[in-house]
């Protein structure tokens, strides 16, 4: 069973996420947590939710050092290649030892691109885990319909 956490920008997809986490007392995966400077987005910190680990892991273009590798990149946000990597990494990982559910924010148009977590969240879909995943509301159906997604229920932040 997929999960989505579905909703507007800023509506609360990833508190949402988290809460969901806290309440299950189980599974294991991602949230990515803003970085503001005012009103602007500098960057987003991927956090492990099982250990509360926490590193940079995509930075807007104007605030990038650019003195690490990138992997992909949309608008003007950049994803570091060996954050993208430790979390595919660890994310396999989890899908190994079968902990469920399996939570990632987000997913999106990169993915639906074929880019940045495309195969694992793949992945995550063949292993028949539960997941539970943040999607833009725009761009759910295409989701749904690109990963071949059947089982699923639909969590509304807006």
């Amino acid at each position: 069973m997929v999960t989505f956490v579905t909703g507007r920008i800023n509506s609360g997809k990833t508190t949402k996420l988290f809460e969901l986490y806290q309440q299950t007392g189980r599974g294991d995966g991602y949230i990515a947590i803003k970085q503001m400077q005012g009103t602007k987005v500098v960057e987003y910190t991927a956090k492990r939710l099982s250990s509360d680990d926490a590193f940079p892991y995509v930075v807007r273009d104007e605030f990038d050092p650019g003195t690490k590798k990138i992997a992909c990149s949309i608008g003007p946000y950049r994803f570091y290649q060996d954050a993208v990597d430790e979390m595919v990494s660890e994310i396999r990982r989890i899908i190994e030892s079968s902990i469920e559910p399996i939570f990632l924010d987000e997913i999106g148009q990169l993915e639906l691109r074929g880019e940045c977590f495309a195969t694992v969240f793949s992945e995550m879909v063949a292993s028949c885990l539960d997941l539970v995943v943040t999607v833009k509301k725009e761009l759910l159906e295409d989701v749904i319909q690109t990963f071949r997604i059947h089982d699923y229920k639909i969590v509304r932040t807006d």
